[in-house]
């Protein structure tokens, strides 16, 4: 599994970019995008990597959205982890 954390420094092109570097170059076999918070960066992470994906949410960080698993699935998020 590869993490980026690029969304919240560099945005979501490079969050993007960074991913798909993971998984072509070293080939992780699922990507963890840190910091995704809208469903929009949901959606055009999930469009442009191809792999499985990992989702979390953080009840006490008001900037994390929950999107239910059926959700997250429907764009191909495997994966979803709650702290």
């Amino acid at each position: 599994m590869a993490r980026t954390d690029a969304l919240a420094v560099e945005g979501m092109e490079s969050a993007i970019e960074r991913a798909i570097a993971c998984v072509d170059d070293p080939g992780a076999d699922m990507i963890f995008p840190e910091a995704i918070i809208t469903w929009s960066n949901t959606k055009s992470l999930s469009a442009a990597v191809k792999k499985s994906r990992l989702s979390e949410y953080y009840p006490s960080w008001r900037q994390t959205h929950c999107f239910s698993k059926r959700r997250l699935a429907s764009v191909g998020v495997d994966w979803c982890f709650t702290l």
